[in-house]
């Protein structure tokens, strides 16, 4: 039977390097990510608990989703200046940036972003899950049932196509040729 849900992480030591790499550059941490900085500054790897290593891979977790709603706010920049039409809280997040970073603006623009990336999660499921019922509506629509008329001219059509057919057949027996200008 298949496994359900995420697939377990195993952290390398490449990943811990750049988890190491990552909570330096923040300019501010969550409380995790606190503790995570302090566990990959004081113990080597093999003196890691599981402890330990849960809370990494949470922080790793968190490193992944953070690079994501970076990639966002790249999204969002182009969209401005495409002079496309912004959503509040595109504007929202823009207006952030904007601002001196300190501890709360930092946190109250990934609060933002990640409320922005949940709506463009769903809103993509929306368009997919449309998508499908526009799908579905089409092939319902080719499936419906026949009239009486459209069931009679098909009737009509599989009577001439077999009676073509008995006709060509009679013709091969006794080796009459068939002239399509001609009948």
């Amino acid at each position: 039977m298949a496994t359900r849900g995420r697939p377990a992480k195993v952290l390398s030591s490449k990943d811990l390097l750049e988890l190491e790499q990552f909570l330096r550059n923040l300019d501010f941490l969550k409380k995790n990510q606190k503790q995570a900085n302090l566990i990959l500054h004081s113990k080597q790897y093999y003196e890691l608990d599981e402890k330990d290593i849960r809370l990494l891979k949470i922080v790793h977790r968190e490193k992944i989703q953070f690079e994501q709603r970076q990639a966002l706010i790249t999204q969002i920049q182009i969209k401005q200046r495409n002079k496309q039409p912004l959503l509040a809280n595109e504007i929202e997040i823009l207006q952030l940036l904007e601002k001196e970073q300190d501890e709360d603006t930092f946190f109250r623009l990934d609060r933002a972003l990640e409320s922005y990336q949940k709506i463009e999660k769903a809103a993509l499921e929306n368009r997919i899950r449309l998508e499908n019922e526009h799908k579905r509506d089409i092939l319902n629509k080719t499936n419906k049932v026949l009239t009486e008329a459209q069931k009679k001219r098909n009737a009509e059509n599989q009577l001439k196509y077999a009676l073509g057919g008995i006709v060509l057949d009679i013709c091969k027996k006794f080796e009459l040729t068939l002239d399509p200008k001609n009948l």
